[in-house]
């Protein structure tokens, strides 16, 4: 009988070890709203992306096209909703471009690993020309704790990461008229 309990007992501690692990796990958000000078409203369609501490673009590894491609790290409008199909898994690698981050509302995101050095890092907002508007190109610095990690808060519509003390705050730019 008493080695049928420990048998049994060793068979719940085994099922408790079993960690189930978020999609997300190690990975965090960087978000930036971006409006014009003279507008409230967010300005769509602009390139976003990071230079490293010697000018060159951070680059980064993400699954496109059914394939893992090596790219430069962009930025995107958080999409109105999530296109991406099926759970996320080793077999069937997060498009996230593709999957809407709630709390994100429709801000600019990028996915970066959870201690990504940002703080070493410039966010270049390219200059474009939209209809009638033109915006000058605008080269920005954040700190490293704005890097929001998104394991078990990545679908939640208000920001609440349980193991950090962070308020969720996109970084505000404004962009100037030319």
């Amino acid at each position: 009988m008493k080695k049928l309990l420990t048998f049994i007992s060793f068979q719940f501690l085994l099922l408790s070890l079993k960690a189930q692990h978020c999609p997300f796990d190690g990975a965090a958000l960087i978000a930036l709203t971006i409006q014009a000078a003279d507008s409230n409203g967010i300005i769509s369609g602009l390139k976003i992306y990071m230079l490293d501490s010697t000018g060159k673009p951070v680059k980064g590894y993400r699954y496109a096209n059914n394939q893992w491609v090596n790219d430069t790290v962009w930025f995107w409008q958080n999409p109105e909703r999530t296109t991406f199909k099926g759970y996320i898994d080793n077999n069937n690698p997060a498009q996230n471009d593709k999957i809407r981050f709630p709390f994100a509302r429709n801000n600019y995101v990028t996915v970066v690993h959870d201690h990504f050095p940002l703080s070493k890092c410039k966010i270049v907002i390219a200059g474009i020309n939209k209809g009638k508007r033109s915006f000058k190109t605008k080269i920005i610095t954040l700190k490293d704790t704005d890097v929001y990690p998104l394991c078990t808060t990545y679908n939640d519509e208000v920001y609440n990461c349980p193991f950090r003390k962070i308020i969720y705050a996109p970084a505000d730019i404004i962009l100037a008229g030319e």
